[in-house]
């Protein structure tokens, strides 16, 4: 259901809004005063890591809340609430394509990247989403970390705007259970939830996510997200096994990127849709293969995955 949920979110976000967008045509709008090059559109900037780190200077609040689904082994359990905070910094700019210097028709593609300090709660007694559970094979945690998020969008206004992204990262948590593990006759766990604690404990774990998002910006000051989260949580943390899956994943991204950037160069105003759909079915499809092996492609054991669909709120200052 949830496979079902999230390609329906990427498909209809990313073709409702290019389309939307094909059919506005801004012919006069003065908002930078500059020529680019048509090969020089989305490439990237020969900067400093110092002038780089210097770029995200505006700092923002992200406050979001949803319902969880946490899987394991491909067994489900009751839902959890989920409760996120994100304080970082942030840096908004213009692209401005034009596709010949007689054309007076300037697209402007906006585009968002952001850092910051992550912290979540998954909680089973909130009550805010999830219903009486059937069981009480329900899990909770405090989640600190590390996010990192981008993504590419349309101006809708002087100070508004819409942004097509996804928004990845890393955290340390300790899981707490609402249940003892029960055990057959043999002392064996009863079910894979059982097994699910006797394995992880209360010890600190590793874990890492991805979320893809809409970001609607009606003011200068706020912003609205929509987003589907997944998480995956180590039994155990292998340094080396996860770096390999980590560099396996990146060297698809940047082949996907060169692909977008193509796009993006003769098509700019499909290039924010195209980017949303592709980078997210990469990382979600990466996601699929660490199910049964949570560090993709070198064998190993299966991960806890929670899969979120959130609301959000951003303060930008």
């Amino acid at each position: 259901m949830s496979k079902i949920l999230l390609l329906a979110f990427l498909m209809l976000s990313g073709s409702t809004i290019l389309y939307s967008q094909e059919e506005k045509i801004e012919e006069n709008e003065d908002v930078l005063e500059l020529e680019i090059e048509e090969d020089d559109i989305f490439d990237e900037e020969e900067l400093s890591l110092k002038k780089q780190l210097g770029n995200f200077k505006h700092p923002f609040i992200k406050l979001s809340t949803g319902i969880s689904t946490p899987t394991f082994k491909r067994e489900t359990r009751e839902t959890i609430d989920n409760f996120k905070a994100i304080f970082g910094f942030k840096k908004y700019s213009d692209k401005l394509y034009k596709k010949d210097k007689n054309n007076k028709s300037d697209k402007i593609i906006k585009e968002l990247s952001y850092n910051g300090l992550l912290v979540e709660n998954y909680s089973n007694e909130s009550g805010l989403f999830n219903s009486e559970p059937e069981t009480n094979y329900q899990l909770s945690y405090w989640n600190f970390g590390f996010a990192h998020g981008e993504g590419y969008g349309y101006k809708l206004g002087e100070h508004s705007d819409i942004i097509l992204g996804q928004e990845s990262g890393f955290s340390w948590l300790k899981m707490q259970y609402a249940f003892d593990i029960n055990r057959d006759a043999e002392g064996n766990a009863l079910t894979e939830f059982d097994f699910l604690q006797q394995r992880l404990g209360d010890d600190v774990r590793f874990s890492s996510y991805f979320e893809s998002f809409v970001k609607i910006r009606p003011l200068e000051f706020i912003s609205l997200d929509l987003g589907y989260q997944r998480n995956i949580i180590y039994p155990r943390f292998q340094f080396w096994y996860w770096t390999v899956s980590g560099l396996t994943e990146g060297v698809a991204s940047a082949v996907t990127d060169a692909f977008i950037k193509k796009i993006s160069k003769s098509s700019p105003y499909a290039g924010p849709a195209v980017n949303f759909i592709l980078k997210n079915a990469i990382s979600y499809a990466f996601m699929e293969l660490r199910k049964k092996n949570m560090n993709w492609p070198i064998s190993g054991e299966e991960p806890l995955i929670i899969n979120s669909f959130n609301l959000g709120i951003n303060l930008h200052f």
